[in-house]
């Protein structure tokens, strides 16, 4: 979301990045932000710090998915291979 809503801003000054906070794409981010952190302190109270935080590089993935599909970025063999090692690494960690 904020990827989308600084495509056409410039941030040059104080009341240029305070506009910015009123772009709705930016906005939108700012509050999925914020839910994403309130409900990864539910997810740190409930389970181990040690499952969980390996969990959380599965966002790289998304990432790269998402630029892919919606912001039409390029994906290299190495983004490949590095998310390939993540998704192992990640599965051996939460193995039981």
């Amino acid at each position: 979301m904020w990827k989308t809503g600084l495509r056409d801003l410039e941030l040059n000054s104080v009341k240029d990045i305070l506009a910015a906070l009123l772009n709705k794409y930016i906005f939108a981010g700012l509050v999925i932000y914020g839910l994403a952190t309130g409900y990864w302190l539910y997810v740190l109270k409930r389970f181990d710090l040690s499952k969980v935080y390996p969990l959380q590089s599965m966002s790289y993935i998304l990432v790269l998915v998402t630029g892919y599909f919606m912001l039409k970025e390029p994906i290299s063999k190495n983004a490949i291979i590095g998310t390939f090692i993540i998704c192992i690494g990640v599965f051996v960690i939460a193995r039981k």
